[in-house]
């Protein structure tokens, strides 16, 4: 900047020109050790990810994801990690010009190509996927894309033409002039050009006057609205700045082809040349250039997040960052050399490097601003005992030098000054050397080998390998605390002495014992390698070898790290060797140089915004707002989530999966990947924790495993019907096994029932053989050959008939008619009393057909022909009759008109019916085989009991056929 307005003070006064030159070369000459500190920055390139080194347009979307558009992709960013987008996605182009997010969650992609893409929910739309952008071809490329006030988007190709799309998807298009826009409609950021806008007349009149001495036609005016209510437009090699509110124009110079950019909070346009080197912002409220940044770099485009830091993207250098806090590059001399001290008195900072240089540095103006840069003039200067006795006394100064005879301390680590004398630290032991008369040093060692040390109070406290060794004035060890190497000690308020050790984090002592403590575990520190620290109120800086960490002191055990600054930051190097705060800036020594961070007045941890950024299922990538089905054989499913940050704090992330297990689990990766899950709904929750303490918001997914084709209810019916017909089956085949078993056992059963019929039928033949043959003796004995003749000639066929139905249990009705009547002659011939017999049967009863139990009524009409009718007298009389009653039975009553049961009774002790107990049996038998319901009925009655003679038989047998 003195260096341009040296240059028009030469143009407008020639005349003076030798005294103009002398006095530019008396200014350099005065200020040949001064210099302006350029800010640092973080770099990205394709090393760190980066789609490519040409970036052409950066924006940011909603979610506080940054994109980046590069001439060989698409990057999209979250302060850790870039995700690259290509053709291979979906990019009509690989060479992307910007990006731009609508209301909508939009990000409409612009590329080397006639063709429109948007990105949505972790997916690429383009005319092969979306059929409103394949309506969309334009005659060009793409000149610009942009939002207005309507929530409309608008788009303009290479010629002019633009092309509107509504919130309902309709879209118009308007050749080049046809459409005016109204300039009102614009929204911050949007940029168009002047002829195509519609806009007071005075005004672009006003505006083309500006423009008409330059020779800028009318259609090289752009329009930008950098913040509300502020026009800027632009031409080559001049600007205007209108502000409507009171119609109040000014020139921003700039003597070259800017190009403007959205305004920053702090009133600043940011502003880069075209086809030079360097970027600037300018207020817009003064036109006044307020900063001057990467002079060395082409810039196309500056952007600010909504954490307030400034993004630049460069030709061919990358993306450069520079943070909201204000980090300076601090060169001391040619090289940038490992620091080893920085400290400072009302003389300025003094800083000591790896070569045993040292610096007195001094700010050149009296304050530090947000727009202007400080200035720093750099002195070198020799080490000194009297320097060291003088400026050493707040802490140890960490430097090498040969002040004290080599030969006896070895290598110096640090010095510390009290009255009197000095402590020196070194390879050989701890050394206290006091002043003596003429200036000279009595050197005494205390202890031997020694990493740092310092006096306080009545002590000396040295710093060791194995630990602090506490040690009084008779150099007697009074305490031995802790048994970690100690690097740095340095007095802070309440009388603690802080102590960083090189690997177990800080401590607070505090009369001889450990009052706190801080590490990575408890407090959040980046690295529990400490190298150096430095108390200031009620903060603690504490420098590791990963990054330097601000600490805010609380109660015991509640101290946390407020805030971390790294490379990401713009320091040179994250191995931190040394600190120091003065006033409103903290100066950080690095193993890369010094740098200087200019300290907020206020500060607030970012936050963290956590999103998911894909969902795959079985190697295919999912919508993000889509519902989330995992078919069966396809369980396996993969969550990638980021937690855009853009500071250097570590991140770790917790999850849990409702459904399955409600604990939250620890990870330090952004991905979840999980196989085999078992089917049913879950929902997966995940947040994002840094090591400041800051917690994201809690984002969710809701997904199902589909049920194996064996969990569906139309399987398990199917099965539960196979079972249920194989157990019916079973049952069947069972029960038909048990009722072929009964079966077999009742036809055992039968059988054996029969051969018992059998049997008692072969009982009652040869019993009724004795009687015939008792008849034929009669015979014989009265010498009645023909009665014996006709007697044996029909007991022969009395035999056959028995034979022929002795293998039944039933024979036709009229068979045992038959049978029956036979026996009856037969007792006819033998019996010694004459009697007389009918057998009646009723004109119903089929005799054919009818079955009836064999040879039951033998036995009943040979006891009445035995016992009844020889005491009848000349009228005896037997009568059979059947009849059938309704029910289906038949009912056979054999009745005599003998004296009855009971007149028989001595006759029937004297001689006992064999054959009516075995038919009784038989009966019994039969009514147990057939089973029936209807069984055999025998019912005996005594007729002379009811004043008649004789015994009645009634035989009730169910019809059978």
């Amino acid at each position: 900047m003195q260096y341009e307005q040296n240059i028009l003070v030469l143009r407008t006064f020639c005349f003076m020109r030798p005294y103009i030159l002398c006095l530019l070369l008396l200014i350099m000459v005065l200020r040949r050790n001064a210099s302006a500190q350029e800010y640092s920055y973080h770099q990205y390139t394709i090393k760190d990810g980066l789609a490519g080194e040409t970036v052409y347009d950066i924006t940011q979307d909603h979610q506080g994801f940054l994109w980046i558009a590069t001439e060989a992709g698409l990057s999209r960013f979250d302060g850790r990690n870039f995700r690259n987008f290509s053709t291979v996605d979906g990019l009509p182009s690989r060479e992307i010009f910007g990006c731009r997010e609508d209301s909508k969650h939009r990000l409409w992609i612009m590329s080397f190509s006639r063709f429109l893409c948007y990105y949505k929910d972790g997916k690429i739309y383009n005319r092969y996927n979306d059929p409103l952008l394949k309506k969309i071809v334009f005659q060009g490329e793409l000149r610009g894309i942009m939002e207005d006030r309507l929530n409309r988007m608008l788009f303009r190709d290479i010629s002019y033409n633009l092309y509107i799309i509504h919130m309902d998807g309709k879209m118009e298009y308007h050749p080049r002039g046809s459409y005016k826009l109204d300039y009102r409609l614009l929204k911050v950021g949007s940029e168009d050009q002047l002829s195509q806008l519609a806009m007071p007349e005075q005004v672009k009149q006003r505006v083309y006057d500006f423009f008409s001495g330059t020779g800028v036609p009318p259609d090289a005016i752009s329009v930008l609205i950098p913040a509300e209510n502020v026009v800027l437009f632009r031409g080559v090699g001049r600007t205007l700045l209108w502000h409507p509110a009171d119609h109040r124009f000014f020139e921003l110079f700039h003597g070259k082809n800017a190009r403007f950019y959205k305004a920053l909070d702090n009133g600043s346009v940011p502003a880069s040349i075209v086809g030079a080197t360097g970027a600037y912002l300018y207020d817009y409220k003064s036109g006044i250039k307020k900063n001057i940044f990467f002079d060395p770099f082409i810039v196309n485009n500056i952007f600010c997040d909504r954490d307030h830091n400034l993004w630049f993207s460069t030709k061919g250098n990358g993306l450069l960052r520079l943070n909201n806090t204000k980090v300076l590059d601090v060169p001391l001399g040619k090289k940038y050399l490992p620091i080893r001290f920085v400290m400072g008195n009302d003389n300025g900072v003094w800083a000591g490097t790896e070569n045993d240089e040292c610096w007195n540095i001094h700010t050149e103006r009296g304050s530090i601003t947000d727009s202007v840069q400080p200035w720093y003039r750099q002195k070198q200067f020799s080490l000194s005992k009297e320097w060291l006795q003088k400026n050493a006394v707040n802490t140890p100064v960490k430097m090498h030098h040969t002040l004290f005879p080599r030969d006896s301390t070895g290598h110096v680590k640090s010095t510390y000054a009290f009255e009197g004398g000095m402590l020196v630290a070194a390879s050989n032991g701890a050394f206290v050397c006091t002043v003596v008369p003429g200036g000279a040093y009595d050197i005494k060692k205390i202890y031997g080998r020694t990493t740092t040390a310092m006096r306080y109070g009545a002590y000396y406290y040295v710093g060791t390998l194995e630990g602090l060794f506490i040690i009084d004035t008779s150099y007697k060890i009074i305490a031995h605390l802790l048994s970690y190497p100690i690097n740095s000690i340095t007095p802070g308020e309440n009388n603690i002495l802080w102590l960083a050790t090189h690997g177990n984090g800080v401590f607070g002592i505090k009369d001889h014992k450990v009052v706190a403590q801080i590490n990575e575990a408890n407090s959040g520190l980046s690295s529990d390698l400490c190298t150096y620290i430095h108390a200031s109120g009620k903060e603690l800086w504490i420098a590791t070898n990963k990054g330097l960490n601000q600490v805010m002191l609380g109660e015991a055990g509640s101290s946390k790290v407020k805030q971390l600054f790294t490379t990401t930051n713009g320091l040179n190097s994250d191995e931190i060797t040394a600190v120091y705060v003065r006033d409103s800036a903290v100066w950080v020594g690095t193993q890369k140089g010094l740098n200087v961070i200019l300290k907020e007045s206020t500060y607030s941890a970012p936050e963290i915004s956590l999103q998911f950024t894909g969902i795959t299922v079985a190697d295919r990538i999912l919508p993000l707002n889509a519902p989330i089905t995992i078919p069966h054989d396809e369980n396996r499913i993969k969550f990638d989530f980021s937690a855009i940050l853009f500071s250097a704090e570590r991140v770790s992330y917790h999850y849990r999966i409702i459904g399955l297990n409600n604990n939250w689990v620890e990870t330090e990766e952004p991905s979840l990947s999980f196989l085999s899950l078992p089917s049913g709904q879950y929902t997966l929750q995940v947040k994002a924790l840094s090591a400041l303490g800051q917690e994201s918001a809690l984002i969710q997914k809701t997904f199902n495993v589909e049920r194996a084709f064996y969990e569906t209810w139309w399987f398990r019916t199917l099965v539960l019907l196979f079972f249920g017909t194989l157990v019916l089956l079973f049952l069947r085949y069972r029960i038909r096994r048990i009722r072929s078993q009964e079966a077999i056992k009742s036809e055992l059963a039968r059988k054996v029932t029969e051969l018992e019929q059998m049997a008692l039928r072969a009982q009652m033949n040869p019993h009724f053989i004795f009687n015939c043959l008792n008849s034929v003796q009669n015979y014989i004995v009265r010498k009645d050959s023909m009665g014996a003749s006709i007697y044996l000639s029909r007991f022969a066929t009395l035999i056959r008939k028995t034979l022929d139905n002795a293998g039944s249990l039933y024979i036709p009705l009229r068979e045992e008619l038959a049978y029956l009547e036979s026996y009856i002659e037969l007792e006819k011939l033998q019996a010694n009393h004459p009697f007389a017999y009918t057998i009646e049967v009723a004109p119903s009863i089929n005799t054919i057909t009818i079955a009836f139990p064999n040879m039951i009524l033998q036995p009943f009409v040979e006891n009445a022909i035995k016992h009844g009718m020889p005491y009848a007298g000349l009228n005896a009389h037997l009568t059979v009759n059947f009849t059938l009653i309704e029910d289906k039975r038949i009912v056979c009553i054999i009745e005599d008109n003998g004296p009855g049961i009971y007149a028989a009774k001595n006759e029937a002790a004297r001689y006992r019916s064999k054959g009516m107990e075995i038919t009784q049996q038989r009966v019994a038998i039969l009514n147990q085989l057939n089973n029936l319901t209807t069984p055999i009925v025998l019912l005996i009655e005594d007729l002379a009991a009811a004043g008649s003679t004789g015994t009645r038989i009634s035989i009730t047998v169910p019809l059978k056929e």
